[in-house]
């Protein structure tokens, strides 16, 4: 099943909520994701896609010298290149498999640092996977002083009940 497309549906909300779990000093990371499309006609909804999902990546990056950046002039930002990869599980028997034996599809991201957006973009799903995500999609972290699109997707899409944003104590 693909990601619906709006020409099928005219009321469809998506929403994708990204919990990076672990990063190191040489741009890996690791965590999990919430994907829901949900379908609202007048006073009834329904979920037609809801998946979790496992992901582990790279981040390039390289140091900037300081100075004043608008983060609205994309020629300013300071921009990113990274891949991130969607994998059935992290907890595999490493000694017998490796991780390429797990992957499902391979992202490309783009991360505007002052803006604080990142842009993924679909490169390769694995061929025997039908993978429920989107193509193309953009994460902001923060909109404006009062809007948190975070705390926005999880009532509107989730009904405020995600299964990646739980916080651990340690």
């Amino acid at each position: 099943m693909q990601p619906t497309t709006v020409e099928n549906l005219t009321h469809l909300s998506a929403g994708l909520i990204l919990n990076i779990r672990d990063t190191d000093e040489n741009g890996h990371f690791k965590g999990e994701f919430d994907y829901a499309e949900r379908n609202e006609q007048g006073t009834s909804s329904q979920i037609l896609i809801r998946s979790i999902n496992t992901f582990m990546g790279k981040m390039e990056f390289e140091m900037y010298t300081d100075k004043n950046r608008n983060p609205f002039d994309l020629k300013d930002n300071r921009v990113y290149k990274g891949k991130m990869f969607i994998v059935d599980r992290l907890d595999y028997e490493f000694e017998n498999y490796r991780i390429d034996d797990y992957m499902r599809a391979e992202y490309e991201i783009t991360h505007y640092r002052e803006l604080q957006v990142m842009k993924f973009k679909l490169l390769k799903t694995r061929a025997s996977e039908s993978i429920e995500l989107p193509s193309i999609f953009t994460l902001y972290r923060k909109i404006g002083f009062s809007s948190d699109p975070y705390s926005r997707v999880k009532v509107t899409i989730f009904d405020s009940q995600t299964n990646v944003d739980v916080v651990t104590k340690e």
